[in-house]
């Protein structure tokens, strides 16, 4: 069997993550995971399309180098932020009563509510797509898809709530790939993608809230009966709680982002024997120094986060199915694991909270730590949905075009390839890039330690040298 391998960008407010996986039947095992910062995107949205390719490709490249590939198509998420939802209905009278529903036709109606629906104005919208919620016949009301197919009838009806969202970070997006010649092989949408990485069948069915707090976003997926049932953002993430820290305590926006991963604490009152110690960094080149303490540093924290905990729930009773949610919240994302975080939504709901993880039986792993972590849910589920759509052909070992009898002897380059869905909307394919070849993939990298705990001797005390410096350099 041919072996064959997704590429798969999830482009965030705060870092860009890579990740690169190898199909073998219904295995999909990661061979390829790495963060690194990002520039251009804001909110989730591509603003700034040449900024944010710098980046990219740099990330591309150094794929590349490691695994020994040429990747020429990826996938990547459509944005979250500023996405609206609007009930669509779509009735169609069938020729012949008694022959059975099919799917077919659940697709047809379905494709003539997305056709059928007007957007005000075509340069400033585009629709996302659209999600069935309901179906009717003369002798079923509100049924589901799977109910309803394989009925009789003279007609069907359907409900679907439908996604717009802004055209420009969209076309944004497809310019920061034209950028790199690299042809965008799939636009998912995020919220059912890392919905299908993180929840579980049992989840979806008796209701669930997951809250994906990100750098720049923080967005609510609600889940009902295995129907996606609602979704919303809000401008407000990890970012904000750093934005926070750096107006209080006059630090470096990278010290006090890692300040908060070290020592950040969402509920101030519960310390303990933290409370009175003290984060104390020192400036080499001035002599001087400044001290934050903890439970300054855990107010700043803890307000932030229950003003966008207060504005989710807040959300989550807008959408009709608060009192819905039997298997209660899931907290995932980057900035799901601030110390103090589930308990502090606890309070505040009343419900049952966990954080959410990459579902591991789904995809292996191994030597990648981070592709398990709450920040690496977006990018599971952009290789597990890429790794399902029939539409895709995933990427297939194609030889580098040989002009000599010395390149005739190289052995093939990976290269991503996947036929276009819309073939009258097809694009031309990128040009080459000077091929080189293939070199054996390295050994999986023992993850890093933080540099923040490689220097912590004792909490009382501790010295973070050169404020006025990037992180990396402090001791």
């Amino acid at each position: 069997m041919q072996e064959k391998y997704i590429a798969a960008v999830d482009l965030g407010s705060g870092k860009i993550a890579l990740s690169v996986a190898k199909l073998g039947g219904r295995d999909i095992q990661v061979i390829y995971y790495d963060e690194s910062p990002s520039d251009g995107i804001r909110y989730g949205n591509v603003f700034n399309p040449k900024k944010a390719s710098i980046p990219v490709g740099e990330a591309i490249r150094k794929a590349e180098d490691e695994l020994g590939i040429r990747i020429r198509q990826i996938v990547t998420g459509l944005p979250r932020f500023r996405v609206r939802q609007e009930m669509r209905p779509a009735k169609a009278l069938r020729p012949n009563p008694d022959n059975c529903i099919s799917r077919e036709e659940i697709e047809a109606i379905k494709n003539d509510a997305i056709d059928t629906y007007p957007i005000e104005d075509e340069t400033r919208e585009v629709l996302y797509g659209a999600i069935n919620q309901s179906f009717s016949t003369e002798d079923l009301l509100q049924a589901s898809e799977d109910d309803v197919i394989g009925c009789t009838g003279e007609f069907i009806e359907g409900n679907f709530k439908i996604y717009i969202g802004d055209k420009r970070p969209v076309t944004n997006l497809e310019k920061l790939f034209a950028e790199l010649d690299v042809t965008l092989a799939g636009r998912y949408f995020m919220p059912q993608v890392t919905a299908e990485a993180v929840l579980t069948e049992e989840q979806m069915e008796n209701g669930v809230a997951l809250v994906e707090i990100g750098a720049g976003i923080t967005s609510v997926t609600i889940y009902s009966d295995n129907i996606l049932r609602h979704f919303s953002s809000i401008p407000f993430g990890g970012k904000s709680v750093t934005a926070d820290i750096k107006a209080e305590s006059g630090f470096r926006e990278k010290l006090c982002e890692n300040i908060k991963l070290a020592f950040g604490n969402c509920q101030p009152d519960r310390l303990a024997n933290m409370a009175e110690k003290v984060i104390q960094v020192n400036n080499n080149e001035t002599g001087s120094s400044r001290q934050f303490k903890v439970h300054d540093l855990a107010e700043v924290i803890g307000a932030r986060m229950e003003e966008i905990l207060e504005t989710v729930l807040w959300q989550i009773e807008e959408s009709g199915y608060a009192q819905r949610l039997r298997t209660g919240i899931v907290l995932t994302g980057g900035g799901a694991c601030l110390t103090g975080l589930v308990p502090l939504m606890r309070e505040l709901s009343g419900c049952n909270v966990e954080l959410g993880f990459p579902r591991r039986h789904l995809f292996t792993a191994s030597g990648f730590p981070a592709m398990q972590q709450t920040g690496a849910v977006a990018s599971a589920g952009l290789l597990l949905r890429a790794a399902s759509d029939p539409g895709l052909n995933c990427i297939e070992a194609a030889p580098i075009p040989a002009t000599t009898d010395e390149k005739a002897d190289e052995e093939p380059v990976l290269v991503l390839s996947s036929p276009d869905k819309d073939p009258g909307k097809s694009k031309p394919a990128p040009k080459p890039r000077e091929a080189r070849p293939p070199k054996a993939p390295k050994p999986a990298r023992e993850p890093r330690t933080n540099l923040v705990w490689g220097s912590i001797k004792r909490l009382t005390g501790t010295l973070f040298d050169g404020f006025g410096e990037d992180f990396e350099n402090v001791q």
